[in-house]
Formats: structure tokens, C-alpha cells, sequence
């Protein structure tokens, strides 16, 4: 249902019998051929302890392409299945990334692996999408329930 079909208004109303799933079929733990499917960079502010501090982060979207993870999590025809690789950002006092010794470190990694880390070319984080590789998951509890959600711990050349 795209925006412009979608009336707040009638769906308010509309009833079900429909039963809905109350648990999780998180991406199976192992690797798993996988393609970057987006990209999205995000400001995150934390008040921990009365400190104020931001952070900044790269959300890395894989649609996980192997047929076995893929059965495992009953995921059918044209459906996909994601997980999720969080990376800290470090930037520059002018905003831009920062590749001094020590940071960056994971982005880097990440580029490696997708055979995008090469000196005197021009890259950007939307450079990352489409780019294939195998993704180790890995199994991590939800915060407020328990239920184990899956990420990506990991990044190797495919």
C-alpha cells in the first residue's frame, strides 16, 4: 500500500479475523551470501547519566540471498530478507568522514571486502549499495523483550 492509498481515516475502521505472529524468525546465525541493499546514516543522541553525547551511525541493509537462510526463515518468492550491520561513524570537525590512524576502522573493513578501498578514487557510503559479499550473523536479545534479533557481526570477500 503506497502512501497516496493509504487512508487513515478508513483503516481505523477496518476490521480483521486475522490472527497476527507474536514471535520473531530473525535471519538464521552462520554466513550467508548477501548483496547491500541500502544505506542510511543516522544522528543518535544519548542522555546517559545527565551527559548529553551524539553519536553518528551507518545503518548497512544486506538482503541475505542464500537459499538455505533463506528457507529457514520460511522467506518466499520475491520477499526479503534483511539484516542489519550498525557502524560508528567517526567525522572530522568539518563533518566528513575520518580516516586518520584508528577510526573508521569498521567502515574500512567493510570497504575492503567489498573491493572499494582504494587510494586516490573517489567514494561515497551510497558506493556500498549493491555491493555482494558474505555477512556473518550473528544472534543479539531485543532490549525490551528478549527475542533474539540478527545482525551482521561481520563482513568477508565473497
Amino acid at each position: 500500500m503506497s502512501d497516496s492509498t493509504f487512508n487513515a481515516e478508513q483503516f481505523l475502521g477496518t476490521s480483521t479475523e486475522s490472527v497476527g505472529d507474536t514471535k520473531y524468525y530473525p535471519c538464521p546465525i552462520g554466513e550467508w551470501n548477501a548483496q547491500v541493499e541500502s544505506v542510511q546514516a543516522r544522528k543518535v543522541e544519548t542522555d546517559k547519566g545527565g551527559e548529553n553525547r551524539t553519536f553518528y551511525t551507518l545503518d548497512v541493509n544486506w538482503n541475505v540471498l542464500d537459499e538455505d537462510a533463506r528457507r529457514q526463515t520460511e522467506t518466499e518468492g520475491d520477499k526479503k530478507l534483511i539484516v542489519r550491520q550498525g557502524l560508528f561513524l567517526d567525522l572530522t570537525p568539518g563533518g566528513a568522514l575520518d580516516f586518520g590512524k584508528n577510526k573508521n576502522v569498521p567502515l574500512s573493513r567493510l570497504r575492503e571486502a567489498l573491493g572499494q578501498q582504494r587510494a586516490g578514487r573517489p567514494w561515497a557510503p551510497a558506493h556500498l549499495v549493491g555491493g555482494m559479499a558474505k555477512v556473518s550473523v550473528v544472534h543479539e536479545p531485543r532490549a525490551d523483550t528478549g527475542d533474539p534479533v540478527a545482525r551482521v557481526k561481520a563482513v568477508i570477500a565473497g
